[in-house]
């Protein structure tokens, strides 16, 4: 397992909201990281880190159901 940090951000660029992901691998974080901002009704999106790698940025203009 792996420990994820999810940054989410809003409109403007900041990051309001930080959280964690223990996660299996990098597929079940991003799918982690989509349904978090689902309810995060505030945040523009999300980047999902693994130590100094970025797995990915979800944006919620792309996402579609989760």
């Amino acid at each position: 397992m792996r420990i994820y940090e999810l940054h989410f951000f809003d409109d403007e660029g900041r990051r309001p909201l930080l959280d964690f992901h223990d996660g299996a691998d990098d597929h079940d974080a991003l799918r982690a990281a989509a349904a978090l901002l689902a309810r995060h009704a505030s945040c523009a999106g999300v980047e999902i880190h693994d130590g100094d790698r970025i797995v990915g940025r979800l944006e919620r203009s792309n996402l579609g159901p989760v």
